[in-house]
């Protein structure tokens, strides 16, 4: 592999292996897991090692790391770590330490697969094993008669809860279709009338929570922006209407696992900028393609790219809703490419896949590194070349 990729990879690696060192520094359990502090050290020296001899990276080198991150991340699985639990946004249940080690984890593990590929000890097929599945995400994807087509999602309650959920949801739809004729009818503007418009269609529809949760944001920023067209009693029932949706969902684990991991989430202006861009060029290219995709494929791109553009407080939620399509979108379309030699892969699938990839690498230089800030999401950079490298 060469030395200079080696080196990105290796101080990426350091990166996020040091901010895992001070997020185990500030709990306030550490002194009571000297073993955690001491195997975040080890792993730490070990990656400075191979940064000063990277021309001497090999696969017992990439193991023996994989080995010391699962050390690391076998003490999620402490009382102690599991009751230092903190306050999330958006969450009727708080994110514990342990659940963010855990995922710390998962994402310097993805790093070493990048090393990996680089060692070239991976095929096609042992590739499409690190490839995840569709996501909690605003939108998921499939394909349907060789095409691209959006994946319904039907988000289920805990045990027990079916029928509280269903008793709410159709109190909201009650009061939702009672409170869009009266905006209808208002001196309101079209913006919070089409929120509250695609909110209730979304709540009618179905449990598809995700979207839900992000229209009832759409709804709530287009509310305040408005807040000077209503009298104070107005105002009041319009919150109180999205607030009992957002009680509605917590119903939902769906929707608690999305808030836990948007909690964590932050992009620079430029990432997020570039994930707009590759969503917004897909949505074009897919709607010029009607033979390649449904045409609710690019309405979801270009929705989670506006989502990401409108928002006048960008948070965790807008960015990982934006961010996780785009993966379910790449995660499908690359299995199509890299499964060479699956026969079930149809040549349409790989048709389809083939003219997306060429498309983001011709066109979308900085998604995979844009891609590789989002927890999760580090398989997109570390196979990226890998995956460029198979198109015809």
């Amino acid at each position: 592999m060469d030395s200079q990729r080696t080196i990105k990879l290796l101080s990426s690696l350091n990166r996020k292996a040091i901010e895992l060192d001070r997020f185990v520094d500030a709990l306030p359990v550490a002194q009571d897991l000297p073993g955690l502090k001491r195997a975040v050290y080890v792993l730490r020296t070990e990656i400075s090692d191979n940064l000063r001899t990277p021309d001497s990276m090999a696969m017992d080198r990439v193991e023996r790391l994989r080995i010391m991150i699962g050390e690391i991340s076998a003490f999620s699985t402490s009382m102690a770590l599991r009751n230092d639990v903190r306050p999330a946004e958006g969450m009727a249940t708080p994110l514990s330490a342990a659940q963010i080690l855990e995922s710390r984890c998962v994402s310097l593990n993805n790093n070493t697969l990048g090393l990996e590929i680089g060692l070239n000890r991976v095929a096609p097929e042992d590739i499409a094993k690190h490839i995840p599945g569709q996501k909690i995400a605003a939108f998921q994807f499939a394909f349907g008669d060789g095409r691209l087509v959006l994946q319904p999602q039907t988000d289920a309650t805990l045990p027990g809860d079916e029928a509280v959920a269903a008793s709410a949801r159709e109190l909201l739809i009650e009061e939702g279709f009672r409170l869009l004729g009266e905006l209808q009818t208002s001196n309101c503007g079209p913006r919070l009338i089409s929120a509250f418009s695609l909110l209730q269609g979304k709540i009618e529809a179905g449990n598809d929570v995700v979207q839900i949760g992000m229209r009832v944001r759409t709804a709530d920023a287009a509310l305040r922006a408005s807040s000077d067209e209503f009298a104070a009693s107005q105002f009041a029932i319009l919150a109180a209407h999205l607030l009992n949706i957002s009680h509605y969902l917590a119903q939902f684990p769906a929707w608690q696992r999305f808030a836990e991991n948007a909690a964590g989430v932050a992009l620079s202006d430029e990432d997020l900028t570039s994930l707009r861009s590759t969503s917004r060029a897909l949505a074009s290219y897919l709607r010029e393609r009607p033979n390649l995709a449904d045409a609710a494929v690019p309405e979801a791109l270009e929705t989670v790219s506006v989502w990401a553009a409108d928002s006048a407080e960008l948070d965790g939620k807008v960015i990982l809703a934006l961010a996780r399509t785009l993966e379910n979108l790449w995660s499908l379309v690359v299995r199509g490419v890299v499964a060479v030699r699956d026969e079930l892969v149809k040549e349409g699938r790989k048709r389809v896949a083939a003219g997306i990839i060429a498309l983001v690498v011709s066109a979308c230089a900085t998604f995979a590194p844009s891609m590789a800030q989002i927890p999760g999401a580090e398989w997109i950079n570390a196979t990226f070349d890998y995956v460029q490298a198979l198109l015809p």
